[in-house]
């Protein structure tokens, strides 16, 4: 057995990346866990149950929508960033069931945004916030020392 977040990092990261020191957020479907590697190997890592399922739910209660559609829509259209085209960009959502009469709902891209950035950004603070409360201080980098940036403001 290997701890899934160990995983992660050994798939994202070059060599040189883990010895310098990283962070991995890996963020699934129920949980978000949290790897940091320092000097090559994993530290002890955190997580939270928080992931992509709650986004996707978000989604469909945001948009009235099936959670399959939501997680197609999430993962089609979904962005935190804002683009040029968003307010261009459309998005069918389907009716919740096949016998009602209304027709599929077209909404922009930019409408969609305001149901799944806040439940990203607050799974990315999360993610944050236990980061720094599991930095690793100490006298040199051997020896296992990490200070992640400050958080932006």
């Amino acid at each position: 057995m290997v701890a899934s977040p160990y995983v992660a990092g050994l798939s994202v990261l070059a060599d040189d990346e883990a010895d310098l020191g990283a962070a991995v957020v890996d963020m699934g479907a129920g949980t978000t866990t949290i790897a940091v590697f320092v000097g090559g190997p994993l530290r002890p890592s955190r997580g939270f149950a928080l992931g992509g399922h709650h986004v996707t739910m978000d989604i469909a209660r945001g948009l009235n929508a099936r959670v399959v559609d939501a997680e197609r829509i999430k993962t089609l259209y979904g962005s935190v960033l804002t683009g040029g085209l968003d307010e261009r960009d459309m998005i069918t959502v389907p009716p919740i069931s096949e016998d009602e009469c209304r027709s599929r709902a077209i909404r922009s891209r930019a409408d969609a945004r305001p149901h799944h950035q806040p439940r990203v950004e607050e799974i990315l603070e999360m993610a944050r916030d236990r980061l720094a409360a599991s930095a690793f201080r100490g006298g040199s980098r051997a020896a296992g020392s990490f200070s992640p940036a400050a958080p932006a403001s």
